[in-house]
């Protein structure tokens, strides 16, 4: 439901998207990749933070689970009432979580 967040980031969000769409070039088609990425995602060996903001479509929330999951050390943090724009919903929290997660991140490869 739109009012599940803020108007004005709604507003930011979908002016993002549509100006996206406009510059979006008419020739070539998407490529498949085979085999699939997410049949892939136990192949990656690098530090993930997954971050899921609950209030997100469901499709949306399961595939952050599901990355978390799949990915082998990954971290997942779940933000409860935040939709899909979580740097933008929780600026502090997303900017305090990352710069934990870099600084961890970091320490392991000292």
């Amino acid at each position: 439901p739109a009012t599940r967040v803020d108007p004005n980031i709604r507003r930011t969000v979908h002016d993002w998207i549509l100006t996206t769409y406009r510059q979006e070039r008419s020739e070539g088609k998407p490529q498949p990749i085979r085999p699939p990425a997410v049949e892939r995602l136990g192949d990656l060996r690098c530090p993930t933070l997954v971050m899921v903001g609950l209030a997100d479509e469901p499709g949306g929330v399961q595939s952050g689970r599901h990355l978390a999951k799949s990915v082998s050390g990954a971290r997942l943090v779940e933000f409860p009432g935040v939709a899909h724009m979580i740097n933008l919903e929780e600026p502090q929290r997303f900017g305090d979580l990352v710069l934990e997660f870099l600084a961890e991140v970091d320490r392991k490869r000292a």
